[in-house]
């Protein structure tokens, strides 16, 4: 939250980096074997040097979605990827990424970058490239987990349009007659009144 407020504040460059079936670039490290899919026969009509048979079982040599190893051995491959162009990891938080020019914090499998040139953003994309990552790029940070950042004389405001569309034609209310009622700017007063709620709640389902 802090690099998307000092970008919209300083005006920084960033782009936001989406590695491409980000596991399966990671070379597995471990023994894992698995069973054949579903609809292995139509496999040998593809002129295979080595034909499946029943009962056979697969050996992994990249991580796939689902192993549990995956995220970690992900980040590793990606960890090294970075030093290698240049980045130091930092020793308070080890998804956060610096060099001399760039910040860099990693999420899950995205990457967003904060400069102040967007020419070095350029650079450093063909760098990583050339040590053989494969991503795409999507929308600048300020647009990460479709939240749209913007800073007018001072004020920040955090909006989500595309979310907020997509919820709008999921719900079949394109047609709908819209009513604007404008949020309260002042901060929340304390509910003094209020029962302390005595059951047990769990945060991230709420």
């Amino acid at each position: 939250r802090l690099l998307l407020i000092f970008t919209a504040i300083l005006n920084l460059s960033s782009a936001q980096v989406d590695y491409t079936v980000a596991f399966v670039q990671s070379a597995i490290d471990f023994l894992v074997y698995i069973h054949q899919s579903k609809g292995w026969q139509q496999l040998n009509k593809m002129g295979l040097l080595m034909l499946f048979k029943e009962g056979h079982v697969l050996k992994l040599n990249k991580c796939l979605y689902g192993l549990y190893q995956a995220t970690n051995n992900f980040f590793e491959f990606l960890e090294g990827k970075l030093v290698d162009c240049g980045f130091m990891q930092s020793p308070r938080n080890p998804c956060l990424f610096i060099s001399d020019k760039f910040i860099c914090l990693v999420y899950v499998n995205n990457c967003l970058f904060f400069l102040p040139d967007q020419a070095d953003i350029d650079k450093m994309l063909a760098h990583m490239k050339q040590a053989r990552l494969e991503f795409r790029i999507k929308n600048n940070a300020t647009r990460f987990l479709i939240i749209n950042i913007e800073c007018q004389e001072g004020n920040i405001e955090l909006t989500q349009p595309g979310l907020i569309n997509c919820a709008i034609v999921a719900m079949n209310l394109q047609h709908a007659n819209p009513a604007k009622v404008p949020a309260p700017k002042a901060t929340l007063g304390q509910d003094k009144g209020r029962i302390p709620y005595a059951g047990k709640s769990n945060y991230a389902n709420m």
